[in-house]
């Protein structure tokens, strides 16, 4: 998502913007003075449009593409930076009121309450405060257009939604200091910790490794990925199921003293390939005495296997009743790759493959059922994902209690363009979780556990293949 270079500036020095993508080609060197995260506001205002987009499950770009609107101008609201896109409140209102229509959030019902509760900071903005920070002719409403509608209301007051305009761009540095500060003192721990200590399983009932039987919030999930298969999926393939397993209890080490950390080995156990097998489907299969290998490890461990399809041009929902007896197990999740799920003509590694929400919700209905068919704990299905289109329609998918629904944000690069991808991505339907994955050879500069952990929303996956 692209900013205008004065704005960019602008923007940086008021410590609220939008993440830019880096543009095709660009020196790595320069990405970082390009790329800035997104950090939504701390206004009524701001807070109810973030909220209410997440709540949707699109990114930036999905519902700027919705409304035809510029990306700069969602990012400018969500983040109480309009004061640094629009010229003045005149010129930023019909956005704000189309994007909040395409929301289904009622502005002017928002507005009333806030002026009901009284100001929010203390201060009012002045009625000389300057909107000519944009440059001209660079965002907001044309000449002809901000002619035909006044900047002030009779009597010298501004509307009531410049005034909010106005109050969100003064109350943006504050929110963003006061979430710096809450985040360094962990308050977000308390709330985790009590989600853990709380989870009582009834005795005999199947619990996840390390005692409950709810995932998320009370886990840290660190996994290591890849397939003895093909050395070329990751680490986990360069030994015996021992060797992987010695690099997962190292590098799940990293993480310990935050959550508790369930440790995990994701085998790809469908392996997508260039060439057609037997049955046309261009996939290797892994034996099922080598996924009891990986299995002992992980229990050995004290810790999860994930079992992961790349299906090539079989559908995900065909594929993954062959792993059925495994999925039965209480210690067993399930990982899919839609960037190898490829249609008919196409041939894996040469298109990136993209899954519907409705094959996706075929596998889902398909756990939940092992789930309570079983009396299992909740099972983790990890989705990958480093486009927006490589899961159409995400918002509909199915949230049942019985799996935890997780988005694994893939893709390679340097650290700041990985953690804008994340930031754009890491939206979802309700209930819903997050995670990130991370190349030891191929990210250029790996991102740090402790970096990992201040992202927002915090992963409850990390991937390292």
């Amino acid at each position: 998502m692209a900013l205008d270079k004065p704005v960019r500036s602008t923007i940086r020095t008021a410590g609220v913007s939008v993440a830019p993508r880096a543009e095709e080609g660009a020196p790595a060197e320069h990405a970082h003075a390009r790329l800035i995260p997104f950090r939504p506001g701390s206004s009524a205002v701001a807070r109810a449009l973030h909220a209410a987009r997440r709540e949707r499950g699109e990114t930036l770009q999905m519902s700027s593409e919705a409304t035809r609107l510029p990306v700069r101008y969602l990012a400018a609201f969500e983040a109480d930076a309009a004061a640094l896109v629009f010229r003045s409140p005149a010129s930023a209102e019909p956005f704000l009121l189309e994007y909040a229509r395409y929301l289904d959030l009622d502005l002017e019902a928002l507005i009333a309450r806030r002026r009901l509760r009284g100001p929010a900071t203390g201060r009012a903005p002045p009625d000389g405060s300057d909107w000519s920070g944009r440059p001209p002719g660079k965002g907001g409403r044309p000449p002809a257009l901000d002619r035909r509608r006044p900047n002030r209301a009779v009597g010298g007051r501004w509307p009531p939604l410049g005034t909010v305009l106005l109050i969100v761009g003064l109350v943006g540095m504050v929110g963003l200091s006061a979430r710096m500060v809450a985040r360094a003192l962990g308050g977000e721990g308390g709330a985790r910790k009590a989600a853990l200590t709380g989870e009582a399983a009834a005795k005999g009932r199947p619990e996840l490794p390390r005692g409950g039987r709810r995932l998320f919030p009370g886990h840290l999930v660190v996994a290591l990925y890849g397939s003895p298969l093909t050395h070329r999926l990751g680490r986990l393939g360069l030994g015996p199921p021992s060797f992987a397993a010695e690099a997962l209890r190292d590098q799940a080490r990293a993480y310990e003293g935050t959550r508790p950390v369930l440790p995990a080995l994701e085998v790809v156990s469908t392996v997508a390939r260039g060439r057609p097998g037997p049955d046309g489907s261009y996939t290797n299969l892994l034996s099922e005495d080598r996924i009891e290998a990986y299995l002992a490890q992980a229990r050995a461990l004290r810790g999860l296997l994930i079992i992961d399809i790349q299906p090539g041009r079989r559908s995900f929902a065909d594929d993954v009743t062959r792993y059925e007896s495994f999925l039965e197990e209480p210690d067993v999740g399930l990982a899919l790759d839609p960037e190898w799920r490829v249609g008919p003509g196409e041939i894996p590694g040469r298109q990136v493959g993209r899954v519907t929400a409705a094959e996706v919700n075929q596998v889902i209905d398909y756990l939940a059922a092992i789930v309570r068919r079983h009396d299992l704990p909740q099972k983790l299905l990890v989705i990958h994902q480093f486009t927006p289109l490589m899961i159409n329609d995400r918002h509909r998918l199915h949230v049942p209690p019985e799996i935890a629904l997780t988005f694994d944000i893939d893709g390679v690069g340097g650290r700041t363009a990985k953690i804008a991808n994340y930031e754009d991505l890491a939206v979802g339907p309700r209930g819903s979780h997050q995670g990130i994955k991370l190349y030891y050879t191929r990210d250029v500069g790996l991102i740090a556990p402790w970096e990992i952990l201040s992202l927002q929303p915090q992963p409850d996956l990390v991937v390292y293949q």
